[in-house]
């Protein structure tokens, strides 16, 4: 997909309902300025006027799929501006398209007019455009200036003036934009250049994301594709070997620091440019040395593969056999002898990490299931279920999908062995930590009718207990299995004031409990309202339209919500937000 085939429809599944709303009241405010496409490139720049300043937008196609950047401080994606530069594009998308023809006619006008030109008359705009524009008279040194120092000098100070100090205002967007008209002043430089280049604009990225703890994903991405550039660029490449090997270390030093929120694209970038026996050496030496602040367990593991893959075999078991902790280590080492086909060996590594080992035992509980299933040892692998459901102290989330719960129940299922069903099912229903509808519908396809009555009143009995949690409402559920038994009484009472549950089960509850249905509906109008907010106010307002549809439509009783609306609005007066938002009911 590129950026031409945007629409409306496709804007409205990119963002949610209430960001599309927003974001086309942008649209709609003239907010959007300065409005760009670049065709060759497929990109769309605009600047955007938000709550607290200017906001720089760019989108993007690559690989068939729309991105986007803002600098804005909104934390999810996509954000407001974002969405009414698009509506902004897809409104005036043919004037763009034109304006971006009459930039190529233009181009071609110009080239024709200079190949009139002597070569004197050339030289004295070149000149003159260097004097103006000091991009391209950086672009004209990168060409024709054969002391490459001077020239990199140049270019490192560009870089550095592209971040701006600590008390100036911080557009990341502007950086990025900076950042990239740098780079293309090398795109025709020879190769040791433009990795000098490359690398000098990720490692002053790579230091300005550190240094602060930026989590900013367009800063993160200039690293990031500068990174992958200077990977196409230098592997291969043995001229370039000794500048591979310094980036190489000076990554290291990045991954060490850890205050990022890219380390783990750090060390893929190391890994892609390992190709030397040398290069992995230096990747050994600095995760041979004491962590900064990356996981050390995991520093081993990394240490352990390096060695294997330079033919250490030897070293890199010692480190794996040191390295025993989490179910995860005993995972690697098991791992370590499957590939020298000793599965006796990795056999008793895996029983050892289950009996041993904190945490994250999957790999480990797998193992051992396809060894029972191997063995048609289904006792061994019941216990070894009832072992699984004892690490679970707070309770086994999703037991359904549990890869040994489900081989248990195919293999009593595949020899008729009812007891063996409901001694899962009874497991099940002591241990699921949130169990959900599909759960009860085939607890009640297994069972049978005598079995199953009992079990359905422990199965609500539970849910009632969880619901009043306050970490887990499991509201949903019990209103989906009352809906499901046709028992609208107790769906009623299960929704209780539940304003999403309300709205699902409206046509079904509402011609048989209309007077409590309103009471509801009106509940949640009040408690939006005692929130004091503009967003508050919008959706009681949106409450209070269901409100009067349901009066003035279903039960034809336009004075009820004439008398209602009027005595909530009198009520509530000195709220003028409130008094705007509702005055289109």
């Amino acid at each position: 997909m590129t950026l031409t085939d945007l629409t409306r429809d496709y804007i409205k599944r990119f963002a949610d309902s209430e960001i599309f709303e927003r974001g086309e009241g942008y649209y709609k405010s003239g907010n959007v300025t300065n409005l760009e496409y670049e065709k060759d490139d497929d990109i769309i720049t605009a600047d955007v006027s938000g709550n607290y300043g200017d906001y720089s937008i760019e989108i993007y196609s690559k690989d068939g799929k729309i991105g986007a950047d803002c600098d804005c401080p909104y934390e999810g994606y996509p954000c407001k501006h974002i969405v009414a530069v698009m509506l902004e594009f897809v409104e005036k998308k043919s004037e763009q398209l034109k304006k971006t023809e009459k930039s190529k006619t233009q181009d071609s006008n110009l080239k024709s007019r200079m190949t009139e030109l002597s070569k004197e008359q050339l030289l004295d705009i070149i000149l003159d455009c260097a004097k103006k524009y000091p991009d391209f008279k950086n672009e004209l040194m990168v060409r024709f200036d054969q002391d490459k120092q001077k020239v990199l000098e140049a270019i490192l100070k560009q870089i550095d003036k592209a971040f701006p100090r600590i008390e100036e205002s911080y557009s990341m967007s502007q950086i990025s934009k900076r950042l990239k008209t740098i780079a293309k002043q090398v795109d025709n430089a020879p190769d040791d250049l433009k990795a000098d280049v490359y690398w000098a604009i990720a490692d002053r990225t790579l230091e300005e994301i550190n240094e602060y703890g930026i989590d900013d994903d367009t800063l993160e991405n200039v690293a990031i594709d500068y990174m992958e550039s200077l990977v196409s660029l230098l592997k291969g490449k043995s001229a370039l070997i000794q500048k591979k090997q310094k980036i190489i270390g000076e990554l290291m030093e990045y991954y060490d620091w850890g205050n990022c929120g890219i380390t783990d694209s750090i060390y893929d970038t190391v890994d892609e440019l390992l190709e030397e026996k040398s290069d992995y050496q230096i990747v050994i030496n600095y995760l041979e040395k004491p962590a900064k602040s990356s996981y050390s367990g995991h520093r081993k593991e990394l240490l352990a593969d390096l060695y294997e893959r330079i033919g250490d075999n030897e070293a890199s078991l010692k480190i794996l056999e040191n390295n025993l902790h989490y179910g995860m280590d005993y995972w690697r080492l098991a791992e370590y002898w499957i590939d020298r086909k000793k599965n006796d060996k990795a056999l008793e590594i895996v029983k050892e990490g289950l009996e041993k080992g904190e945490g994250r035992k999957d790999e480990l509980y797998l193992y051992m299931q396809k060894y029972h299933e191997k063995h048609k040892d289904y006792d061994t692998l019941l216990a070894l279920f009832k072992s699984k459901i004892k690490e679970y102290k707070s309770g086994f989330y999703n037991m359904g999908n549990d890869e040994i719960y489900k081989s248990l129940l195919n293999h009593y299922e595949s020899i008729s062995d009812y007891n063996g069903i409901v001694n899962l099912l009874e497991l099940r229903l002591t241990h699921e930590s949130q169990p959900d509808f599909n759960f009860y519908k085939e607890a009640k396809d297994k069972l049978t009718i005598q079995d199953w009555g009992n079990y359905e009143k422990r199965f609500i009995a539970n849910i009632t207990k969880i619901k009043s949690n306050l970490f887990y409402k499991n509201t949903s559920l019990l209103a989906e299995i009352y809906d499901y038994q046709d028992n609208t009484d107790e769906l009623l009472k299960a929704i209780n004031g539940d304003s999403e549950l309300l709205k699902k089960y409206e046509d079904k509850l509402f011609p048989k409990y209309s007077e409590e249905y309103l009471e509801q509906y009106k509940r949640i109008v009040d408690r939006h309202i005692k929130s004091k907010n503009r967003e508050s106010y919008r959706a009681a307002a949106q409450y209070a339209e269901r409100i009067k549809r349901l009066y003035c439509k279903v039960l034809k009783e336009t004075d009820k919500w004439e008398t209602y609306v009027l005595n909530l609005r009198i009520a509530n007066k000195s709220l003028r937000a409130m008094q705007d938002e509702f005055s289109h009911l």
